[in-house]
This record gives C-alpha cells, structure tokens and sequence, in this order.
C-alpha cells in the first residue's frame, strides 16, 4: 500500500514507498506547518491614542505594544463622518506619525503573519485645534521679547524670552520663513523644560535670502485629567514676525 502526499510545491501526487522516505517526508510537511504559529487569538494592545482623545495639534502619534510571531502591522486610519480612507499601510515598525485635519477619526492596528492575523478595537480620536478646556490654562504665556515686526541682522543670535506659566510640561518653540502660512524653511524649532523661559538661537544666512520675513510662536503643552482620561493639551501659540536683513 502506498501513501500519497500532496505538498506545496508539487501539483501532482508524490507516492512514497520506502518508510524511511515516507518519515522524512511527514517532518518536512509538519515543520513547513508548524514554522509560523497562528496570532489570531492575540491581543493587539494599543498605547496611543487613548480612547476618545483630543488632540490640538494636527500631527498624531499612534503607538501600539508588539505581537509575539507577527510579521509586520498595518495601519488602519478614516474619517468617522465620512468613511473616507485617511491611511491603510503597513510596517514592521510599532509607532507612526500621520498629519490629520480637524475632524473625527477612526483607527485600528492588525498584527498579521503569514497564516494568519488579529487587529485592535477599534478606536476613535478626535483633531480639534480650536478645542478648549476648562481645567486647561489659568493664564496664557506672556512674551517678553522681542517686539513683533522689529528687524534683526543675519548671522546674529535672537533671543526669545515669554514669563513662565505655571504646571506646564514644556514650551515649544519654532521659527519659519516666511510665514506659518507658507512655511518654505523651517529655521528653528525647540522644546524646552518647564523651568525654561528663554531660547537662543542664530540666523544661518545659509538658510534664508535677504532681506527676508520671519514668524516665529511660542506655545505650552501639559496634560490633564478629562473624564479619568489623561490628555495632552496645548496653550494658544503667540505668534510674531520677524525681518532679516543684513548689516
């Protein structure tokens, strides 16, 4: 009696007579079965965002924790009003950062291998810059220097000092030519500890023609506490100009 076996890589039977034949034949099918374990029972454990979280600023970080025999993770992210397809990518990394515009999303992570796959809840996020708290700020920054629409050499150094505004996490700082609303080069961007309240930095007239427009805006970050949910919220920015010219 002969035993047939069919395999991958084969489109017609393959008869086995000898036993030794036949046992050689049995580990390789069962190892080429057994080479990649299924995930379809496993639990894609996502860090950020959290459930129904705000976000103030358009660029979103997506986190999520990693899956034991998973090959690689795809992304899935759309519009809640819509159903609009934002993103549907895939990646062997565990974070991504995705520019969105203000609205309401919907997004999902899948863990998957070659034989099978397992996804997260879905969850949703919500971009909103014009979002307000009431536990957010007690007071807004309060810029110091320099004055808006002064001008300033090239190659120099420009300091920006606001007053400190209490139970932030840090400030943030960026600097732009020639607008935030046309941003062709990005000349300075920072984030500070919360016992800054100045930052330094220098005009590469590598970078700029002159005489050339500058906007520059200070802004907050702290986390708070909404509905047991931690949220990370931003002040508004102050925003001024700047003018490069040379000496």
């Amino acid at each position: 009696m002969s035993l047939v076996i069919f395999t991958k890589t084969h489109s017609v039977p393959m008869y086995i007579k000898s036993p030794l034949l036949l046992i050689a034949a049995l580990f390789v099918f069962l190892s080429a079965c057994t080479e990649q374990q299924s995930i379809s029972t496993s639990e894609v454990k996502t860090y950020e965002p959290v459930e129904g979280a705000i976000y103030t600023k358009n660029i979103v970080d997506f986190d999520w924790q990693a899956v034991a025999n998973a090959n690689f993770y795809t992304l899935l992210v759309s519009n809640a009003e819509t159903n609009e397809i934002i993103i549907d990518t895939s990646m062997y990394s565990r974070s991504y950062k995705l520019y969105l515009n203000p609205g309401t999303y919907l997004w999902q992570v899948q863990a998957v291998n070659s034989i099978s796959a397992t996804a997260s809840e879905m969850r949703t996020l919500i971009v909103n810059p014009d979002w307000v708290d009431s536990m957010a700020w007690d007071e807004t920054i309060e810029v110091v220097s320099p004055a808006d629409s002064v001008s300033v050499y090239a190659n120099s150094n420009i300091t920006i000092d606001w007053r400190s505004v209490g139970n932030v996490n840090y400030y943030n700082i960026k600097v732009v030519a020639p607008s935030f609303e046309n941003p062709i080069t990005e000349v300075y961007s920072e984030s500070t500890y919360s016992s800054a309240t100045s930052v330094e930095f220098g005009l590469d007239t590598a970078l700029l023609a002159l005489p050339s427009a500058l906007q520059w805006q200070v802004w907050a970050t702290k986390s708070i506490n909404v509905n047991g949910i931690w949220r990370e919220v931003y002040s508004p920015a102050i925003q001024r100009t700047l003018f490069a010219v040379e000496e």
